[in-house]
């Protein structure tokens, strides 16, 4: 009889097989689960984000970029979604720990170190409302000595303050551009003088009350015109577009060199809000004006370049660019050629000094903050564009010069649209040399 003889699959290519079958589904799972929070983070879903992102750290501890989820969900689930809750320094400290976790898995994740300075900022801001000055140092110094806040961040908000006249209010846009100010103003003690204010908190009664009464020697009070008792009760506002007027007095008028028929300044206020047929004014957005309206032109205000425009509510055609920030005016700027303070400009941004801390981007990138050091260009080319439509090639062409020699892009990457339009400069300026 004819033996068949059975073939014997070797040991380790069953071992191999087996392996694969159980951790393919595994790693298909782990990047299903992370894909599916990420998604569910998108849609506004936050708790359901955190779920998932707990279950798929349960099968990857060692995945960085989990733990910074979890640390970048969490800290908008209790700041965004429910900002009626108040702060809870447990849930901030939960929020610390998982993005220290995904640094120590990862010590190059910048944006790890992003959400890093904004929590201790959000812990700032609660020590101000209870008005522990001890404990707001301490936060935003901790922001700054975790690199929440690197060097080449607060450089950039000394910049900022720097383009501010004494004794200025200046609005800002968002958290970049506000922790490390405020690091300055508490810390160093730099541009005391000027109180800043995120637009982005106006809404928050408490710290309303705070810019009305001030804040020690470090935050000044600024000219509000509501009781505290309604602004504890402030509220979306019903609104239909109309005109804001302030009469200017003969001083500015003077300064300016303003005609009688522009005597009145006046703008447009939109609503920003709306349910069915109804239109609103935000609280927040009511409160800028208010303190736009009861400032009188008694102090200088300023709003940051990066705070959006949306902000500005509809005071845009008043404001003069004088350096990373845009100074109010009580005239069409436009209209009175005086759009940009070239010495202004010049004073603030155009020193080797200014930018001594500027390649360190190079090393150290936050990609959710550095996004900002593009408004050095911006600014600088807008500057050199004055020059060359003034017929100063030269000075144009030395600030170009200066922009290569201060702000190299060996060591930031600049925006292509601003890389574009210095190419065009640079050919405008051989065309008029021709």
């Amino acid at each position: 009889m004819r033996m068949i003889r059975e073939k014997i699959v070797p040991y380790w290519i069953i071992l191999i097989v087996l392996f694969l079958l159980l951790i393919i589904p595994l790693q298909a799972q782990k990047i299903d689960l992370k894909q599916q929070a990420i998604d569910e983070f998108k849609n506004g879903n936050y708790p359901e984000a955190i779920l998932l992102l707990e279950q798929a750290v349960s099968k990857n501890p060692d995945d960085a970029e989990i733990y910074y989820n979890l640390g970048y969900y969490t800290h908008y689930l209790c700041y965004d979604s429910r900002p009626l809750s108040g702060f809870n320094e447990r849930k901030s400290d939960e929020i610390l720990e998982y993005l220290n976790k995904a640094i120590s898995l990862n010590p190059m994740y910048g944006n790890a170190y992003y959400f890093i300075g904004v929590e201790h900022g959000v812990r700032f801001l609660s020590a101000m409302i209870e008005g522990n000055i001890e404990k707001m140092r301490t936060e935003i110094q901790s922001g700054y000595e975790k690199k929440g806040y690197p060097d080449w961040l607060v450089e950039y908000a000394q910049n900022m303050l720097s383009s501010c006249a004494p004794n200025a209010i200046l609005f800002t846009g968002g958290d970049p551009d506000t922790w490390a100010t405020w690091y300055l103003q508490f810390i160093k003690g730099y541009r005391t003088d000027v109180t800043v204010i995120p637009v982005g908190l106006l809404n928050r009664p408490a710290f309303a009350i705070v810019l009305k009464s001030g804040f020690q020697d470090i935050i000044r009070s600024v000219p509000i015109s509501w009781s505290n008792e309604q602004i504890l009760n402030m509220h979306p506002y019903k609104w239909k577009t109309r005109k804001i007027e302030i009469p200017l007095k003969k001083s500015e008028l003077e300064k300016f060199n303003i005609s009688l028929l522009d005597s009145i300044m006046e703008w447009e206020l939109e609503s920003n809000l709306s349910s069915d047929s109804r239109t609103f004014l935000s609280a927040g957005r009511a409160l800028l004006a208010d303190i736009v309206e009861t400032n009188n032109w008694e102090r200088p205000i300023y709003f940051s370049v990066a705070c959006p425009g949306l902000n500005k509510i509809g005071l845009d055609k008043y404001i003069q660019l004088c350096g990373l920030a845009n100074r109010l005016l009580p005239i069409e700027t436009e209209k009175y050629e005086i759009a940009i303070n070239p010495q202004e400009i010049e004073a603030a941004l155009l020193q080797s000094e200014s930018y001594q801390k500027f390649c360190s981007v190079k090393k150290f990138d936050i990609p959710r903050a550095s996004a900002l050091l593009n408004n050095y260009q911006a600014v600088l080319l807008r500057l050199a564009k004055y020059y060359t439509e003034e017929g100063n090639i030269n000075k144009a062409r030395d600030i170009l010069s200066k922009m290569d020699k201060y702000i190299s892009e060996s060591c930031f990457s600049f925006h292509p649209g601003l890389k574009k339009l210095k190419e065009n400069l640079h050919k405008s300026i051989k065309e008029v040399e021709k």
